[in-house]
């Protein structure tokens, strides 16, 4: 009586044990699923995380490179008016150099043009991405206020995969909305310090050829 004692008792704590585990197990897996992009935006962070996700469904994917800054017209209200100016400079740079090689000896020739993922440190673009944190500022010009966007992203097509931090600066001018004024990139992938810098870089070599 007392072998068949113990073994039910041995069999009881077993059955006791594996299920704690499994509990256990469940919840970690269910800690990971928890991550920032799942957060519920509101008020302020809501209308910036949206602006954020127009900014990526339209610019940097993976395997676009700056063909959507060519292929439509610049979207309007996502960018500060400085920066939407010098994005359609750009553009009129490059069509005015395409027009002026279709009228050349060597029309095949490539026009002038912005390489890569403009938006986006690594130049291939980016696969996925996910807001970490919104911090909020004082902006003296234009004056009114001013976010910090930390964003990860990262290419899981590139060998080897990519995973970086981008930040992108909104203001929001009295009276007005919120506007990306510059993105400040991972300076251990791009080889300038923010999308400003890389647009005026373009203008300057460019627009006097």
């Amino acid at each position: 009586m007392k072998k068949i004692y113990f073994f039910s008792f041995s069999f009881i704590l077993f059955l006791f044990y594996f299920s704690c585990k499994k509990n256990e197990e469940s919840g970690n897996v269910n800690d990971k699923i928890t991550t920032e992009k799942d957060k519920i935006f509101t008020g302020e962070d809501k209308i910036i995380a949206e602006k954020v996700d127009l900014l990526y469904q339209n610019y940097g994917k993976e395997g676009l490179s700056s063909e959507p800054i060519y292929s439509k017209p610049i979207i309007k209200d996502l960018f500060n008016t400085d920066l939407e100016k010098d994005l359609n400079k750009v553009k009129e740079i490059t069509e005015i150099n395409r027009k002026k090689i279709e009228n050349s000896a060597n029309p095949t020739d490539k026009p002038f043009i912005l390489e890569g993922a403009t938006f986006t440190s690594l130049y291939e673009g980016y696969t996925s991405y996910k807001i970490k944190g919104i911090e909020y500022t004082e902006n003296v010009n234009p004056v009114g206020s001013a976010a910090l966007v930390t964003v990860q992203l990262e290419n899981s097509k590139v060998t080897p995969q990519a995973a970086w931090m981008d930040t992108i600066y909104f203001v929001k001018p009295l009276n007005n909305s919120w506007k990306i004024d510059n993105i400040v990139f991972d300076n251990k992938l791009s080889g300038v310090k923010d999308l400003k810098t890389n647009l005026n870089i373009f203008i300057l070599q460019n627009n006097q050829l």
